[in-house]
């Protein structure tokens, strides 16, 4: 309220209030400036828009005194026989943006609407309704994120997740790449499926290098596609490409939805379709046969203009289930494993085993049966396994060289037995080659062999398929043939013992500089290992101290794609105990992926901590080929791709003692390692 006393009296004939209420009005919220063309502009708009009246100045004056009292109504009810109005607008001037008016009006309205109890009488529109029914129909299977990439043709998408109601924790990414490696390092981190949205054209194909890894490590990646109308297709119109079934075999399942089939069922047909054959989908994933969603998923949604065809319609996730949260399928194979495993063991005696990657829950039965096999084992930094202290014993420690070894100890390896991931040791390679006959025998979680040649794979849950193992171990009577085996375990500890005293004697080579930052880095620290050096560099030159790292690579297809994104998206917002973040990627590796830091404004609580290796190209092809152009040399530095996204940026031409490091960090930062000697040779 204000209250004040006219310096001069009004215009003769009118009282001083009226006088000041006609020089004020109207405000831009009641009518139009300049008064006279706008008033005539707002009565031909009200010819053709039943705008009713909306506000005004409203007043008492005393007459024979000068004191009146004025406010001004600009929010009023009307009624007539035909019903009542409730008004909302805003006031437009020179300086207003037409987006922020609008959103001001629509607040206004829904303010109002609930005042007075009136629910939205509007109804959905087909896109509307289509776009809402598949984000319930997921929720249902168990997504709880969803990676956005913005576009028109997914508009519908993008209005409803953008919402303060969605139900999903949601991210928006400007590049359809990195958003879905990111995509593949969440779906790690939190055990659930996680989807990613595009919009059409070009958009959809940017995701197929994440879709492929998916495929291979047996993630569910639940790809969000938004298409033009179907009656396009073929046509070779702006946006439009044959995106149905656009990942072959890489997502298996598909579904093509369109809201305003020409069937006559419009969005409702494509709605209850749409909900039938997820339904069906969840509960074939639910039967005893199957376990869990493990594999990429496409669902192309058809939408028409206009793109957002009405109000937002409201959720209705009815009564949720447990969710979809294993990422491994658990087939029953009918006994065909329990009868692998007993042929491979009625001819092998001296074999070897590897361990790839494994689940943290898989840890423990895998080293239950290692110690009851009591082979030479190579245990892999993503296994988890590496540093336990009751399998030192038997460790195989240094990867370069294992055959000769063999060779050298008269160890009469017969047979090769792998846990987990596909491993990265020479020897394994060896398989197609050298050892090409040897027998192997895989456990794993997923369908492949990571062979080229016939071997035994068994798949299923690891524990259940190790407890087979295990069983068959004790009906067999198993005992190793100890000819050669202490004698190779002792060859490997003097090349560990070579190894260190290069490592020592060399603390700026890359093996050295891999060495030292391991005891850097706080213990309890999660790590991502970037394809291809610095996973094996890892291996053969961290320290074997149990530290209680968690370490993880992108080993499905081996690529070194979106290797910053996904490690971003694998980053645990909850570390305790001083943990942190850590990625150690190649040079090459980090420039495929310079988009990749963009969505770390989206995750205050991540601290992330980059250490990029920086050897002036792609190193490991020294070793194949003599050409140097299959290492892609350069000369690139990286401070400024750090100065890019507000990364604190350190460059390390030799790794500080552990009193240097900077743990507990607010800031994410990068770290330029630039080692002086490459490598050298262990043997």
């Amino acid at each position: 309220p204000i209250s004040f006393e006219l310096a001069e009296d009004s215009v003769a004939g009118t009282h001083p209030t009226e006088s000041l209420v006609r020089a004020l009005h109207p405000t831009p919220a009641l009518g139009a400036f300049p008064k006279i063309p706008g008033s005539r502009w707002l009565r031909e708009l009200q010819k053709a828009l039943p705008r009713k009246r909306f506000g005004a100045p409203f007043g008492v004056v005393l007459p024979g005194q000068k004191f009146g009292h004025c406010l001004v109504a600009i929010r009023n009810l009307q009624w007539d026989r035909s019903g009542a109005w409730i008004g909302a607008g805003c006031g437009v001037v020179a300086a207003s943006v037409l987006e922020r008016e609008w959103d001001e009006i629509q607040g206004k309205l829904k303010a109002v609407r609930a005042l007075f109890g009136i629910q939205e009488t509007i109804p959905s529109g087909p896109n509307l309704n289509l776009a809402q029914a598949i984000l319930e129909e997921l929720f249902r299977c168990g997504v709880r994120e969803i990676l956005v990439c913005p576009g028109a043709r997914n508009a519908p998408w993008v209005a409803i997740l953008s919402d303060d109601s969605s139900p999903f924790q949601t991210y928006f990414h400007f590049e359809e790449r990195s958003a879905a490696f990111f995509a593949l390092g969440r779906i790690r981190q939190s055990g659930r499926p996680v989807a990613v949205m595009t919009t059409s054209g070009t958009a959809v194909g940017e995701l197929l290098p994440a879709t492929m890894e998916a495929y291979y490590s047996g993630l569910p990646l639940c790809l969000l596609t938004a298409d033009r109308p179907r009656h396009y297709r073929g046509s070779g119109a702006p946006q439009v490409a044959e995106q149905v079934g656009i990942f072959g075999i890489y997502a298996p399942l598909v579904f093509d939805l369109a809201a305003g089939d020409s069937d006559g069922g419009g969005a409702q047909a494509s709605r209850t379709g749409l909900v039938t054959s997820l339904a069906s989908f969840t509960a074939s994933l639910r039967d005893q046969r199957y376990s869990p969603w493990a594999q990429p998923m496409q669902i192309n949604a058809c939408f028409d203009e206009p793109l957002l065809d009405g109000p937002l319609p409201s959720w209705n996730l009815g009564t949720i289930g447990p969710g979809l949260s294993g990422l491994a399928p658990a087939v029953d194979d009918g006994g065909r494993a329990e009868q692998q495993i007993k042929k491979f063991f009625e001819t092998v005696r001296s074999p070897m085993a590897l361990v790839g990657m494994l689940k943290p829950e898989e840890k423990e039965s895998v080293a239950n049966t290692l110690l009851r096999l009591n082979v030479p084992v190579y245990l892999e930094a993503t296994s988890g396994l590496r540093e336990e202290r009751r399998l030192q014993h038997l460790r195989v420690s240094v990867a370069d060289g294992i055959l000769e070894r063999v060779r050298a100890a008269e160890f009469p390896l017969d047979g090769v037995i792998r846990f987990g991931g596909v491993p990265t040791p020479r020897l394994w390679r060896d398989l197609e080659e050298k050892l090409k006959k040897l027998p192997v025998l895989s456990m794993s979680a997923l369908p492949f062999s990571g062979l080229g040649r016939h071997s035994a794979l068994c798949v299923g849950q690891m524990d259940s398929l190790v407890s087979g193992l295990s069983a068959e171990l004790n009906r067999a009577g198993w005992v190793l043939s100890p000819q050669g085996v202490e004698r190779f375990l002792e060859l490997d500890r003097q090349a560990r013992k070579r190894l260190e005293a290069s490592l020592e004697a060399e603390p700026t080579s890359q093996l050295g500089m891999i060495g030292r930052l391991s005891r850097l880095i706080p213990k309890g620290s999660k790590i991502y290992l970037g394809n291809s050096l610095p996973i094996r560099d890892w291996d053969l030159a961290a320290t074997s101290e149990d530290r209680g790292f968690q370490v993880w690579a992108s080993r499905g297809l081996n690529g070194i794609d979106g290797q910053v994104s996904t490690f971003i998206g694998y980053a645990d917002t909850k570390a305790k105990g001083g943990a942190e973040n850590w990625a150690i990627l190649g040079d090459l590796t980090s420039l495929y992926d310079l988009a990749g830091p963009w969505i770390l404004s989206q995750l205050p609580g991540v601290r992330v901590n980059l250490v990029v290796v920086n050897n002036g190209g792609g190193k490991i092809f020294s070793k194949m080929f003599k050409q140097k152009e299959f290492q892609n040399q350069h000369e690139i530095q990286f401070r400024a791709w750090a100065e890019l996204w507000g990364l604190s940026y350190e460059f390390w031409s030799e790794v500080p003692t552990e009193s240097g490091s900077r743990s507990g960090t607010l800031q994410n930062r990068m770290i330029e390692l630039r080692p002086t000697l490459l490598d050298f040779l262990v043997l």
